[in-house]
C-alpha cells in the first residue's frame, strides 16, 4: 500500500492535465521507470504503474462510487476492493495472474465500478515498459 500512496501522490499532487493516451517514461538515474494512461475525461482519471518488480497496475481519479470494481482483460475478470486514500481514491489490481494479464493484453482492458466504466487499448507503450521493467 505504500507504493500506491507514492504513486498517487505523484499523480494527483501535481493538478496537472495530461493529454489524452500513453506515456512511458525509462527509468533514468534514480526513478523507476513509469507507465501511465490518461483518459482526458475531466475526472483526472489515469491508469498508471512505476517498474518496481512485479507489476502492479492501478487507476487513479475518476467520479465513481462503490466497494469494488471489476477487471476485465481479454476474456477474463476479476474483482478487487476499491481503495481510499488520503489523495483520492483508487483502484489497485492485485495479485500476480491479473497483472500479468494487463502486462501482456492484446485485447482492451476495461475497469468499471457499478456503471462508470473506463475501457484501455494496449499499445507499444505498455509493451516497451514490460519489456524494459522485467
Amino acid at each position: 500500500m505504500l507504493f500506491a500512496a507514492l504513486l498517487l501522490a505523484l499523480l494527483v499532487g501535481c493538478g496537472e492535465r495530461q493529454p489524452k493516451g500513453w506515456e512511458y517514461r525509462p527509468a533514468h538515474g534514480a526513478y523507476a521507470a513509469s507507465l501511465s494512461y490518461s483518459f482526458d475525461d475531466g475526472e483526472g482519471t489515469r491508469f498508471a504503474r512505476s517498474c518496481n518488480g512485479e507489476p502492479q497496475f492501478m487507476l487513479t481519479g475518476g467520479v465513481w462510487e462503490g466497494p469494488e470494481f471489476t477487471l476485465t482483460s481479454g476474456d477474463k475478470s476479476w474483482r478487487f476492493q476499491t481503495s481510499q486514500g488520503e489523495h483520492g481514491h483508487y483502484l489497485v489490481v492485485e495479485g500476480r495472474e491479473p497483472n500479468q494479464a494487463i502486462a501482456h493484453a492484446t485485447t482492451e482492458i476495461s475497469f468499471q465500478v457499478g456503471k462508470w466504466r473506463r475501457e484501455i487499448r494496449p499499445a507499444e507503450p505498455l509493451a516497451k515498459f514490460v519489456g524494459d521493467c522485467t
